[in-house]
């Protein structure tokens, strides 16, 4: 059901379980853009280092990026200091198409969450040269910018729809690494914080952490710990992720 364990330098954080159904995914892009490595060539390199910016906040759009190795957070940050993680981007994946085919300046920040590296393409090289002749490059860009678009509709859904509950048991079904078992409960490794989980689902640090204390109250989880949560109830679990 869960991902595979991996030391935390080499893990992309966390590809769909196996057969889970990917309407439901809200975090991550479940398609990638691979086949773009072939004309990396055409692009320049980049390093970054971890809570360095890659895109900072009303940057022109003037490059594509693709994301080699390390992990990106999308980000949208208000005046007051609130913020809201929309999405996190994994190696092998296209970032700032958006802002690079609409125009216009993005709203949106890209944080590295560990040591990146990253390929910046320019506008006029993606237009000029890489869609004239790779019309299959622009097939698979179009591809994931609908899996973008289903995953802010997700988004919305489940934030006006879904209690918090549910959308915190579907992100550790979805997402959290599996560690075993031990004492009749199943270990995950959720690999968030409270901060960095209340920021995915939208919501005060606060308001996660009573509802984590309802589940743990009524016997679904164990106490949450960014490396390790335990669920007690698999049944209700399962009933909660997946409603």
């Amino acid at each position: 059901m869960y991902t595979v364990a991996m030391s935390d330098a080499t893990r992309p954080r966390g590809p769909r379980p196996s057969g889970e159904p990917e309407g439901r995914e809200f975090a991550r892009i479940p398609l990638d853009n691979a086949p773009w490595r072939d004309v990396l060539h055409l692009a320049t390199p980049l390093d970054f280092a971890k809570d360095e910016a890659v895109i900072p906040e009303n940057a022109p759009p003037d490059f594509l990026y693709f994301l080699e190795r390390g992990e990106v957070r999308m980000l949208r940050a208000e005046p007051g200091g609130q913020e809201k993680t929309l999405w996190y981007v994994d190696p092998d994946h296209l970032f700032g198409e958006t802002p690079l085919l609409c125009g216009g300046a993005s709203r949106n920040r890209h944080i590295c969450t560990r040591p990146s590296r990253i390929h910046a393409f320019r506008r006029e090289t993606v237009r000029e040269e890489i869609f004239p002749v790779r019309p299959d490059l622009m097939f698979n860009l179009m591809e994931t910018l609908a899996c973008k678009v289903r995953i802010l509709s997700n988004q919305v859904a489940d934030m006006s729809l879904d209690e918090l509950s549910a959308r915190v048991c579907r992100y550790l079904h979805l997402h959290a690494e599996r560690l075993g078992d031990q004492g009749g409960a199943t270990l995950l490794n959720p690999r968030l914080n409270q901060q960095e989980l209340a920021q995915l689902l939208g919501v005060h640090r606060v308001t996660l952490n009573k509802t984590l204390r309802d589940l743990e109250h009524e016997g679904v989880l164990g106490g949450y710990r960014r490396d390790e949560v335990r669920v007690l109830d698999p049944a209700r679990f399962l009933t909660l992720a997946l409603s």
